[in-house]
């Protein structure tokens, strides 16, 4: 592989690393994401969550 060539595959690699991403400065969320909750997956499981 040439100087050219190599010099040719490092600038398109560049711009394509460039390209990707969000813009702007990273951050960090401030608030944690929201925990999944556990779904009833049986007709027990329900009517004892609501008592009966």
């Amino acid at each position: 592989m040439t100087t050219r060539q190599k010099l040719a595959l490092t600038a398109m690699a560049t711009l394509l690393l460039c390209a990707c991403g969000q813009r702007g400065p990273l951050y960090l969320p401030e608030q944690a994401a929201p925990q999944n909750q556990a779904t009833p997956t049986t007709e027990s499981d329900v009517s004892n969550e609501q008592g009966v």
